[in-house]
């Protein structure tokens, strides 16, 4: 919002709001982003929104959504758990247990990320993918790693969740809830999946 745009909805003394008025008051607001609250500052790029958490003393600190920890070696393995996070709504599971952790028993599953999960660049790709019904919901998101881009496939779209290096490093690609957009749809598959920044 910019002061050319907040002057044009102010009212001179004795005048009347009109239907005008409230619409352009309504689209102005639409155009708005959420702020993000205390010691949180969002930046809107082209590929996304980065979402930037500062604690105490300055120190930063990185979102808790879908936050990675790595265990393990690459030569046994490499084992992943998350903390919670939603895609369209929907928590992913591993093995049937959300990545969040059992209520009843407070385990949290764990992704084995194998040594021929990890391409000639030394990353191996990390994905959350997303089974989809014919009206292009989620019916369920389970994670999976990849030496490449995977192909698409009907009903099924592929989130991008951390790439994961040979020395156990990783880079956190998801970091805040997502939905998703289908758009011309045809034989299961969607031309375009926009993701939510």
């Amino acid at each position: 919002m910019n002061a050319a745009s907040v002057e044009r909805l102010l009212l001179k003394t004795g005048e009347q709001p009109t239907a005008a008025h409230l619409n352009a008051l309504n689209a102005i607001i639409a155009q708005q982003q959420q702020l993000g609250g205390r010691n949180v500052r969002r930046r809107i790029y082209p590929w996304g929104t980065h979402t930037h958490y500062t604690g105490s003393g300055g120190s930063a600190e990185s979102s808790p959504i879908f936050g990675p920890s790595i265990g393990g070696s690459k030569s046994a393995g490499y084992t992943v758990t998350w903390e919670r996070g939603l895609i369209e709504g929907v928590e992913p599971t591993i093995e049937g247990v959300p990545i969040s952790g059992d209520k009843d028993t407070k385990k949290v599953p764990s992704f084995l990320v194998p040594p021929e999960a990890f391409g000639d660049t030394g990353e191996a790709l990390i994905y959350f993918r997303l089974v989809l019904t014919t009206e292009y919901t989620v019916e369920k998101i389970e994670p999976f790693a990849a030496r490449e881009t995977p192909k698409s496939q009907d009903y099924v779209a592929d989130k991008l969740a951390l790439l994961l290096f040979e020395d156990g490093s990783h880079w956190q690609a998801l970091q805040f809830n997502q939905g998703h957009l289908a758009i011309n749809r045809h034989g299961g598959r969607a031309q375009h999946i926009f993701w939510a920044k």
